[in-house]
């Protein structure tokens, strides 16, 4: 039972040094998610034990591995002094600032695997804000068409009303031509009383 126990934990400590091995330069990662990843849910305090009895020969990037203090930072865990500075010195040859208090910012030093290092996704980001300003101009360019087409619109306002008596001829009894519709009615009156005259004559 002492020797399947041993081979137990062996495994899950070779599962974890994998994980730990490959943190990149300048990223870490805590306790807690190291094991996730080595397939140890909630097995943070595997994990300490794991890097505490931890070898030169296992050629582990040790310091890269911190505490968590919150969602969004983390927090050098050695309580010896002399090992806490050895840490804090390695980070900072990284590039990984730590506070006063030994607290590092995860949302700029955290390691996601499969991303970019934290200053290649701070470049994107200020440099996709940029690119997305591009499709907003676009419309407003675009809005200018359409009043460059009402400017336009007085003239084809006087040409339509050049037309519309042609329009209103054409409807007869339209008030427009109502004007020009009295005449012809007019004219058969004149007629009739031509007659009339010469008859009296």
């Amino acid at each position: 039972m002492a020797s399947s126990e041993t081979e137990h934990v062996a495994r899950l400590y070779r599962a974890i040094y994998a994980v730990v091995r490959r943190i990149p330069a300048g990223q870490v990662a805590t306790y807690g998610q190291v094991a996730e990843l080595a397939g140890i849910p909630g097995g943070g305090r595997v994990a300490g034990a794991a890097m505490k009895v931890s070898k030169p020969g296992d050629r582990l990037p040790w310091q890269r591995v911190i505490g968590k203090a919150s969602n969004n930072r983390g927090r050098i865990a050695i309580h010896d002094p002399v090992g806490a500075a050895v840490q804090r010195q390695l980070l900072h040859q990284e590039g990984v600032e730590i506070g006063d208090s030994g607290l590092v910012a995860l949302d700029h030093y955290g390691w996601l695997p499969g991303s970019a290092p934290s200053s290649t996704r701070r470049r994107g980001a200020t440099g996709g804000s940029g690119r997305g300003e591009r499709p907003r101009r676009r419309p407003r360019s675009a809005s200018r068409t359409p009043a460059s087409s009402i400017e336009r619109g007085p003239l084809l306002r006087g040409k339509a009303a050049k037309f519309t008596p042609p329009r209103v001829a054409s409807r007869g009894s339209s008030t427009g031509g109502s004007g020009r519709g009295e005449r012809p009615r007019r004219r058969p009156r004149s007629a009739s009383r031509t007659p009339a005259s010469s008859s009296r004559r």
